[in-house]
């Protein structure tokens, strides 16, 4: 969901000249139009409903970064005099890997007759986040070199678990500048396996880049436990730098 709204209609509304505005039960008054702006895709969609099972829903029409949908003001308060009118912004985006950005959402009230205006007409909603849900566990990857380095980083990433780990990889390079246009990258490794991207190779495909500034630092994150391994060779030497997350210590092993 990306953002709710609600209206009341008020009989006694007074107009900015301090006279009763005409409101009436058609839907002749006005319209509520709502704009949301954000890294839409192609069968992207974003509707308006009354609630959480989608009833009412009335569709915005989406072109290129801008969804739209003007709504006449008695569905969208409700249709009754001094009753509520409630409605949820969902967005359901047609790919499997979304942009992780902020989408900002605003509301005008566009009414019919011209001295029933208000200067104050545009309902600011404020940019939304979206968050993924699901995700259980994070784990961390950092150092990582660039293609062209003379190191060489494999990052390892093992799924703990019986069934297979869905897994999403958030990288930053050093200047702070998230990789892969904002779009998450995405894997799913079987249970109990192992998968090694080579910072050469693999891992810029699978990131979606041919390379970045400096060296990574990456949330890995997971809807089950898992385990991310980074061995850095330079020259004769391996690095190993690994983080275990979601594992309870054995309370057998040494030390326990």
């Amino acid at each position: 969901m990306l953002s709710r709204i609600e209206l009341y209609r008020d009989a006694g509304a007074l107009k900015a000249d301090g006279t009763t505005a005409f409101l009436s039960d058609t839907e002749g008054d006005g319209n509520l139009i709502v704009t949301a702006e954000g890294p839409f895709g192609s069968g992207d969609i974003l509707f308006f409903s009354t609630d959480a099972a989608y009833t009412a829903s009335e569709a915005l029409s989406v072109s290129g970064s801008t969804a739209t949908k003007s709504l006449p003001l008695v569905r969208a308060a409700g249709g009754a005099f001094s009753s509520p009118g409630v409605f949820y912004l969902y967005y359901v985006p047609a790919a499997t890997t979304i942009a992780q950005r902020t989408i900002p959402v605003s509301y005008r009230l566009d009414w019919t007759l011209e001295d029933n205006k208000y200067a104050d007409s545009i309902i600011p909603a404020g940019p939304t986040a979206i968050s993924f849900s699901g995700i259980q566990d994070v784990a961390y990857a950092y150092a990582v070199p660039n293609p062209g380095n003379a190191d060489t980083g494999y990052l390892r990433i093992r799924c703990q678990v019986e069934g297979q780990c869905d897994v999403f990889l958030d990288c930053m390079d050093q200047d702070g500048v998230r990789i892969g246009n904002g779009n998450l990258a995405e894997v799913t490794i079987p249970g109990n396996t192992t998968m090694v991207y080579s910072s050469k190779t693999t891992l810029p495909t699978l990131l979606g880049v041919s390379s970045w500034e400096g060296r990574l630092a990456c949330n890995v994150m997971s809807d089950k436990n898992i385990s991310v391994q980074i061995l850095t060779r330079s020259g004769g030497s391996l690095v190993n730098n690994t983080f275990i997350s979601g594992l309870d210590p054995d309370p057998d092993s040494p030390g326990n």
